[in-house]
């Protein structure tokens, strides 16, 4: 008798149940699945879009970015070494048989108004080299530096190429160069030649003429000629337009860049006023509305 009760009592502790799912516990576990996964691939997609959005506009960013930065140099240089009156300007350079590149231009900074595409910058500027002067005779016209490697950058002429230029930045005059060695230069300028300061630096003159070209049907592009020969060349693709202002009264020059992003939408996505952007009185190409949009602006103090 004890033993069938403990072969019962056996038995009873490992009964188990056959019982399984119902249709409405597989139903619910099937629609919290689909729930997860459908919040999970909108998230995925959220993700996606943020990330190709983002992607444009730091495209665009980078852009405009580095039309400022071309600009930036240039302009902070420009008139240096040279007479700030645009009278005086067109006479310093007139003193050899050739005209300059940039002959009638308005000054060191020469601003064409222009709509659609948009304004148009002049800039003559010195670029500094690492040679400084010694000494300089009047009596001979000879300046003579304490590093004489630089001066392949220089070349005698009639005024013609930019190289027949050395610029100071102590002084508001060019100087043509009529003879070079080798470590001094042969030179004539409206001022006399001992009037540049001992250790002063040499400097190449240079100009550079940039906008933005929109050749129809491509994307567009700014474009510098550095009046060197070689004519006008694209440096950043995709930039919309350029707009200058120019304050007289502190001589501060603005710009305003409107650069595009790296991908064309099939609808505008862009349908209202861009910030920063005067559509107003800047125009540009209602085409623009399909990219994203970004507007950069700095600010420079010019010396002339």
């Amino acid at each position: 008798m004890m033993l069938d009760n403990l072969e019962a009592g056996k038995q009873g502790s490992f009964h188990f149940s056959n019982r399984g799912f119902t249709l409405v516990e597989l139903l619910i576990s099937i629609l919290l699945i689909m729930i997860i996964t459908g919040t999970v691939v909108s998230m995925l997609f959220l993700y996606v879009i943020h990330f190709e959005q983002t992607e444009e506009i730091t495209a665009a960013r980078q852009r405009g970015e580095m039309v400022i930065a071309i600009l930036e140099g240039p302009i902070l240089h420009a008139g240096m070494g040279m007479p700030n009156s645009a009278d005086l300007f067109d006479s310093a350079f007139s003193i050899g048989a050739g005209a300059v590149p940039f002959n009638g231009w308005n000054g060191p900074v020469d601003l064409v108004d222009n709509e659609y595409p948009g304004d148009e910058i002049r800039v003559v500027y010195a670029e500094p080299t690492a040679s400084i002067v010694e000494s300089a005779d009047n009596g001979s016209d000879m300046i003579y530096f304490n590093f004489g490697a630089d001066l392949s950058r220089f070349q005698a002429g009639n005024g013609s190429n930019l190289r027949n230029w050395a610029v100071f930045p102590s002084l508001e005059s060019p100087y043509r160069i009529t003879a070079k060695g080798g470590d001094s230069l042969s030179v004539t300028a409206s001022e006399d030649v001992d009037q540049i300061a001992l250790f002063d630096n040499l400097c190449c003159l240079r100009c550079m003429h940039a906008y933005v070209d929109d050749p129809g049907g491509a994307i567009p592009v700014f474009v510098i000629n550095d009046m060197g020969g070689s004519g006008a060349q694209p440096i950043v693709d995709g930039i919309g337009g350029i707009h200058f202002d120019w304050n007289g009264s502190n001589h501060t020059l603005t710009v305003s860049v409107l650069a595009l992003g790296s991908k064309r939408h099939g609808e505008e996505i862009n349908p209202g006023d861009v910030p920063l952007w005067d559509e107003d009185n800047w125009e540009w190409d209602d085409d623009y509305r399909h990219y994203r949009l970004v507007v950069l602006n700095d600010r420079w103090r010019v010396r002339n």
